[in-house]
């Protein structure tokens, strides 16, 4: 079965071989960039393209795939690019491209449909890198408006182009392509979000192992000492017992020391930063919220929570999820699962973070309220954009719309946002899907002719998922989960999975293609980078609801 990546997704590639074919609705070319430590090639060999069709290890076929013998692999990173000539109309204005990973068996292994894209015209598709005595792969998605030059100009070197073929129809006047990604403020600081969580996570894990060095040592230490009986009770066998307690014990204080500076920087980084980001990305007592205002431009990405370890309590790090959503939200109203790992997020945040954390399940002792968590989610998101840039659907058929009273004032006559009636019966619900599938439909028809994109992007909320919905709808859900994000449409349902395992395979599959966010604030999740396990802690919203219901009210466009 093939697996299918979210951007910024990895997994462990153990086979030795690695083919990338790309599935496009129009011609495309493939190339790969073998890169060195600092992400740069080192010679022109190491670009390999329809130009100069192999370089080492990797080698590009007359039918455009991309074969990696990875053993002969010479390079830190494999960087995979899809590119249309600079006359050609954008990769967006065609249906997203489909990447895919084979191993020796030629059998698709992998898959990554690189949804969302407008202007660009180059894509770096997927990365092989090297983690120790391991390959990797990472879904990229990052896109280049300025085609092959920029990705490749990006990565230290220059391609020499001929220049664009007039095109015969200019977009509409008031179009304005946007900054290449990674340029813009926001991406700047949510990559620093990253750097931290990565940092944190190497230094946790530094501290673990030089732990678990000093017990070994001390255990060897110690069983030396007792080992020989004529020496074991004298004062030569306790002088070497304290000998192996003090080399534990410079070996612990240095390890503590370490990590001890190591969260001080950190924790000085993460304030100097929460200085900089915008409302949605921050804790609620920030003082941000309370002067929030709708943003003039989207804001990137959203705190869903926070990860925290043991060794260091205070340091808690934002969980970002990135908006729109490329993945829909699991609110796991069962909290704590013992049957297996249904949903397990692909990343930290698209999260936001650079690599995707693997989830682990452990028993809580509290929980949060799953509906003050959807209104925490709703709230932020929804403050991501301008007054009426998302608008809310909502059904509710096992409360008969009570939920919506968690959202007051966004029910309100007038609203900009909440503008549709909660659907409370399963013949509302089954119109609402449909109405959100012409909703993708025209925008990806839109974009496909050049066109400007809907005016507002649609966030469907969905109550004790996936009760009154028949396989039919399931179906088209699950279109909407992997297509809704090329037209700015997002998903967040609130269900126990353990009550919807009879439904069979198509509602656990549909399961597993969301983050799980559990009501659980001690559930863990394991970075990519070392396999640290980290505490979530979900968003139950300010303690202060006074401060939720203004910013509801200030989204809503009634009061200003």
């Amino acid at each position: 079965m093939t697996e299918r990546l979210a951007k910024g997704q990895n997994v462990v590639w153990a086979a030795p071989t690695c083919v990338v074919r790309v599935e496009a609705s129009v011609p495309v070319d493939v190339s790969a960039l073998l890169l060195g430590a600092n992400g740069k090639v080192r010679t022109d060999s190491d670009f390999v393209f329809y130009n100069n069709p192999s370089g080492p290890g990797v080698r590009l076929g007359s039918s455009g795939d991309i074969t990696m013998t990875l053993p002969a692999v010479q390079a830190v990173s494999v960087m995979c690019l899809v590119s249309v000539d600079p006359g050609a109309q954008p990769l967006g204005s065609h249906q997203a491209p489909r990447v895919l990973l084979s191993g020796p068996d030629q059998l698709p292994e992998l898959e990554f449909i690189i949804a969302g894209l407008t202007t660009e015209r180059a894509v770096l598709t997927f990365e092989l890198y090297r983690r120790g005595h391991q390959w990797k792969v990472r879904a990229i998605g990052q896109g280049y408006s300025g085609g092959l030059a920029a990705a490749v100009a990006d990565h230290g070197r220059e391609v020499e182009q001929p220049p664009p073929a007039p095109v015969m129809t200019p977009p509409p006047p008031h179009l304005v392509a946007p900054a290449p990604p990674g340029t813009t403020e926001q991406e700047r600081l949510h990559r620093l979000i990253g750097s931290i969580f990565e940092d944190a996570a190497r230094s946790t894990a530094g501290m673990r192992s030089a732990t678990s060095f000093a017990n070994r040592r001390r255990d060897s230490e110690l069983s030396e000492a007792l080992a020989d009986p004529s020496t074991r009770n004298t004062a030569v066998g306790a002088a070497a017992r304290e000998q192996a307690e003090q080399r534990f014990r410079t070996l612990m204080d240095k390890a503590q020391s370490d990590h001890r500076r190591d969260v001080a920087q950190l924790l000085a980084e993460l304030r100097d930063l929460e200085l900089k980001l915008p409302a949605p990305m921050l804790d609620w007592t920030a003082a941000s919220w309370q002067s929030w205002k709708p943003p003039a431009e989207r804001n990137l990405a959203i705190r869903g929570g926070s990860l925290t370890v043991p060794e260091a309590p205070d340091l808690r790090l934002p969980l970002m999820v990135g908006v729109p959503l490329a993945r829909p939200l699991w609110i796991d109203s069962a909290g704590a699962l013992n049957q297996g790992n249904p949903g397990a997020p692909d990343s930290a945040a698209e999260f936001f973070i650079p690599d995707t954390p693997e989830e682990l399940f452990s028993t809580a002792p509290s929980r949060v309220d799953p509906l003050a968590m959807a209104r925490a989610l709703i709230t932020r998101i929804l403050a991501t954009s301008p007054t009426g840039g998302i608008k809310l659907l909502m059904a509710d058929l096992a409360g008969r719309g009570a939920a919506a009273e968690a959202l007051k004032p966004l029910g309100a006559v007038g609203c900009r946002v909440f503008d549709a009636p909660v659907a409370t019966t399963p013949d509302e619900l089954g119109v609402m899907i449909d109405d959100c599938v012409n909703f993708v439909d025209l925008g990806q028809m839109a974009l496909q002719g050049g066109m400007p994109g809907p005016d507002a992007g649609r966030l469907l909320v969905i109550t004790n998922f996936p009760y009154g919905l028949d396989d039919a709808q399931i179906g088209k859900l699950r279109y909407l989960v992997d297509e809704g994000v090329s037209a700015g449409l997002g998903l967040i349902v609130i269900g126990d999975h353990s009550e919807a395992q009879g439904r069979g395979p198509m509602v656990t599959s549909l399961f597993r293609s969301f983050m799980r966010l559990p009501v659980e604030p001690d559930s863990h999740l394991g970075d990519a980078w070392t396999g640290t396990t980290w505490t979530f802690t979900p968003d139950a919203g300010p303690a202060d609801q006074q401060i939720q219901t203004t910013i509801l009210a200030q989204i809503s466009g009634r009061l200003r």
